[in-house]
């Protein structure tokens, strides 16, 4: 049991039938009367917040919440299935219990069941997803102004307001709490353009300096001035 004199944030327990998260607590010593503990709770389950007050005796039981990795594999209707990747068992969820939570995870993807008392009721993305953007407005090159946005669809058809700068087929890096741009992968972008080139260089080796021209062009032209470092590198290896 858990007195409320010893209530931490983040701390969860059971009240009146339901599970309860403190959200914020402040341990009260009035001029007169009985010290008290002032609340803020949340309830896990339907996501409510309600504020309490108790003496810093009365005590509660604890509430064990689990959270099990599973991967979301596709949807059929309302319903979301999903498969614990150890035992290969599946669950179906319909889409009220499911919510907004998936917005950025796609097909194979891990998440969270959470549950208590092996009820669950809630799925738990990853904090972050890298996402490609599958329609946006062209970008604008070097548009940095502060604080400018522009709506983009990314592939699991949600909406991100991002920089003008970002293109179509850009990977994005998003805070799934949030739904915040937070940046574009860069490094997968330019890992990715050196393979291609150092394939076709590889291909045309016979080429000889006209080959590392060639390519150097290509990589300078596929994306940012970040690229044109990576080409000049790659050159300066063959």
């Amino acid at each position: 049991m858990i007195s409320a004199g010893d209530f931490k944030n983040g701390l969860t327990i059971e009240l009146e039938g339901n599970v309860f998260q403190i959200v914020d607590f402040q341990h009260v010593k009035p001029g007169k009367g009985a010290a008290f503990v002032r609340t803020k709770m949340k309830n896990i389950k339907n996501g409510g917040v309600v504020e309490k007050t108790f003496r810093p005796t009365e005590k509660f039981p604890p509430a064990h919440i689990e959270r099990t990795d599973m991967q979301y594999l596709y949807t059929d209707g309302d319903l979301y299935y999903f498969m614990d990747v150890e035992t290969f068992d599946q669950i179906a969820l319909n889409e009220d219990m499911i919510g907004d939570s998936l917005k950025f995870v796609r097909e194979n993807d891990m998440v969270k069941m959470i549950s208590h008392n092996g009820d669950i009721f809630a799925v738990e993305p990853p904090m972050f997803a890298e996402l490609e953007v599958t329609e946006c407005e062209p970008g604008e090159k070097g548009n940095t102004a502060t604080g400018a946005t522009k709506p983009c669809t990314v592939e699991t058809g949600a909406v991100v307001y991002v920089p003008l700068f970002v293109n179509l087929g850009d990977k994005l890096k998003i805070d799934t709490r949030t739904g915040e741009y937070l940046s574009r992968v860069e490094f997968l972008f330019i890992s990715e353009y050196l393979y291609d080139i150092l394939k076709l260089c590889n291909k045309l080796k016979a080429g000889g300096n006209h080959t590392l021209v060639f390519a150097f062009y290509i990589l300078c032209h596929m994306r940012d001035d970040v690229h044109s470092a990576g080409g000049a590198y790659l050159a300066a290896r063959m």
